[in-house]
């Protein structure tokens, strides 16, 4: 069954505010996270949504994700400046060197060979980065990109993360949503990898974040992992994941606002990637 996570709405909301401040979204079948801001950076909204696993398919795409998203009281507001991102699992990266807009359905044939059809897609140029992302939605998802063209999370993560690295060997990020594991890893400030990962138990978890320290030869009592969302310090995954990394941080975001105190019980790193939007 789906769940509000948090809900929280400013009681002093209006049309007025609304229409000077920021919404960002990010959707998918992991879930939707909503956050409004004022023209001040002050909170006005803050909704988490988690989607059972039952719902996650084309079914809950064609009918519930839309009963969600009607009952959902911020998006009555107009907001001045809108944000979304999706939250989908078919995602790569592609060289500068190796991209063509003419195709991007072409970087999935080869692992998605008998859908590919049936999805819709789109890219985003990372500059700093020399490469582009390209992502692909089920097409029943085109509601929602025609309204609100949103970008791939990932997009919105690896730039982010781009701007808080320094120049350490290796630098490893893992984002958490729900079941859905997102991983960055940078040597220096150069992108070696991004890979999602959906894990039914901790130790699934432990054994994706181990796979990429293996891949890259990184030292897990020296390579730090920093963690952003719904991943807390007295989870069984985090327990885990420190008994084989030493050093473990969770990130913040730097534009952080002010939370209600009702939010107290969820740490600020838990809205990491919806305020990155």
């Amino acid at each position: 069954m789906d769940k509000y996570v948090f809900y929280f709405q400013d009681e002093n909301l209006n049309a007025e505010k609304a229409l000077r401040g920021t919404l960002k979204m990010i959707v998918g079948t992991d879930g939707i996270s909503i956050v409004a801001l004022s023209a001040e950076n002050d909170l006005l909204g803050l909704e988490a949504i988690q989607i059972s696993n039952d719902s996650a398919n084309r079914q809950f795409v064609n009918v519930r994700f839309r009963e969600i998203l009607a009952g959902i009281k911020l998006l009555d507001y107009r907001f001045g400046t809108v944000r979304t991102a999706l939250s989908v699992p078919l995602v790569t990266l592609v060289p500068d060197r190796l991209f063509s807009f003419q195709d991007p359905k072409k970087y999935f044939q080869l692992l998605h060979p008998t859908n590919i059809q049936e999805v819709l897609f789109d890219q985003e140029k990372l500059a700093s980065l020399d490469c582009h992302v390209v992502w692909g939605a089920a097409i029943e998802f085109q509601d929602f990109v025609n309204r609100y063209q949103p970008r791939h999370l990932s997009a919105a993560l690896i730039n982010n993360y781009h701007n808080l690295i320094g120049e350490d060997t290796h630098t490893v990020f893992l984002n958490i949503r729900d079941n859905v594991a997102q991983i960055t890893v940078f040597h220096q400030r150069s992108l070696l990898i991004y890979n999602t990962f959906e894990f039914a138990k901790p130790t699934d978890l432990l054994y994706f974040v181990m796979l990429i320290y293996d891949q890259f030869k990184l030292r897990p009592e020296e390579a730090p992992l920093h963690i952003t969302g719904a991943l807390l310090a007295e989870s069984e995954g985090y327990k885990l994941l420190s008994r084989y990394i030493r050093h473990l941080a969770f990130i913040t975001p730097t534009s952080l606002p002010k939370l209600p105190k009702v939010a107290n019980k969820i740490p600020g790193h838990f809205w990491f990637d919806v305020l990155s939007l």
